[in-house]
């Protein structure tokens, strides 16, 4: 629930939106250092700006080997082809930086799916 809820809402950092932590409660926070990862993977696909107001959620189920265990899904439709353009380029990023090693074997039940949203400025740039 929490790196759900990390990975999602208010500005938190990296790029990510995401809401405060409160590092004591959550006692295992591997979302800044995921946000990092996918951010140093990625670029922003053509024709999508950071400014644009479009974003895409997608739900990725990851292996015990902190490996993609199968193609991110999308969980809500895309209405334009700047998202289409944008759930590419999150999917493209998402495999490119694997594996994420930062997720801690142990807590693999935390972090086996992740729903995340994804919006331009997630994307360092071209």
């Amino acid at each position: 629930m929490v790196a759900e809820l990390a990975l999602v809402g208010g500005r938190l950092g990296g790029g990510f939106q995401a809401p405060a932590v409160n590092a004591v409660r959550a006692a295992y926070d591997f979302t800044a250092a995921f946000r990092e990862r996918v951010s140093s993977c990625s670029a922003r696909p053509a024709g999508v700006d950071a400014g644009d107001n479009i974003k895409v959620a997608l739900r990725v189920t990851f292996n015990p080997d902190a490996t993609l265990a199968s193609t991110p899904q999308l969980l809500e439709p895309i209405a334009s082809g700047k998202e289409k353009a944008l759930m590419q380029g999150a999917i493209d990023a998402l495999q490119k930086c694997q594996p994420y090693t930062m997720l801690m074997v142990e807590k693999y039940r935390r972090w086996k799916t992740l729903d995340l949203t994804f919006y331009p400025l997630n994307f360092l740039g071209r």
